[in-house]
């Protein structure tokens, strides 16, 4: 499994996986039996698949890419101002 705290190839801790996916540590604690599905190893430390942190991460970015390009497509509908104040 995991030896002291280090990335075994299959899981990962808590901790690891809020770096991963850039959260803090008690929002994964938060997620974990929900939507970080995990289960404790020998001695009851929590453990993370890696698959499940890494689908939830690639599921963060097509959700802020889409947001990005939804704020860009709203951007360019916006009717543009003049900058010119008056006539030539």
């Amino acid at each position: 499994m995991v030896a002291g705290g280090h990335y075994n190839g299959d899981c990962y801790t808590p901790m690891q996986a809020a770096h991963i996916l850039r959260l803090k540590p008690a929002r994964v604690r938060q997620l974990q039996g929900g939507e970080l599905e995990g289960a404790r190893d020998e001695v009851g430390h929590w453990l993370i698949p890696a698959h499940v942190v890494h689908e939830r991460l690639e599921r963060l970015r097509r959700e802020s890419f889409l947001e990005a390009v939804g704020s860009l497509r709203r951007a360019h509908k916006k009717p543009h101002r003049s900058i010119r104040g008056g006539k030539r």
